[in-house]
């Protein structure tokens, strides 16, 4: 190698270096930059949305929180407990199976009466507390006192076979 390939050679890497160091310490300026907005973005005081939905590192829905209630999932994504609000807007703890049937739930109506239903995948119920049965000579719904339990059939009309008081 002669000695005038050599200087071109060694001006050659001079650039680059010189190249090189310029885009090391744009990059640096540009991450402390970026670094700086974001770490001076105040926490917003109030979040306004329709629904928030927390998902676990697979991606799988866990939680869904929305105007009707928030519902827990297990790891499949299937919904097993929730605080809803219920058609007549009575607040509702759920406690669901695996097929989203609720067997348990605990609920406090709009009145403030108190009840809790459990149910087996027979379709059993019973009530405990305050809850409407359907008077079949009248065809009425009569409210039971919170010092109620009351048994319902299996059949689809849900016959009351045992109460007390």
């Amino acid at each position: 190698m002669t000695e005038t390939e050599l200087v071109e050679r060694l001006e050659s890497l001079e650039r680059a270096h010189r190249r090189l160091r310029g885009i090391a310490i744009s990059s640096l300026v540009l991450a402390t930059a970026l670094a700086t907005i974001y770490a001076t973005q105040s926490v917003p005081q109030k979040i306004t949305a329709h629904e928030f939905d927390v998902v676990d590192n697979s991606g799988v829905q866990r939680m869904r929180m929305n105007v009707n209630g928030i519902n827990i999932s297990d790891a499949q994504g299937i919904a097993r407990e929730g605080l809803v609000t219920d058609t007549d807007g009575s607040a509702v703890i759920l406690l669901l199976d695996v097929r989203g049937v609720d067997h348990a739930a605990i609920t406090v109506s709009r009145e403030g009466s108190p009840g809790i239903r459990l149910a087996d995948p027979q379709g059993f119920q019973m009530n405990l507390g305050s809850t409407g049965k359907v008077n079949f000579k009248t065809g009425t719904t009569e409210k039971t006192s919170a010092a109620s339990i009351v048994m319902f059939g299996k059949d689809e009309k849900h016959h009351l076979i045992w109460q007390a008081p």
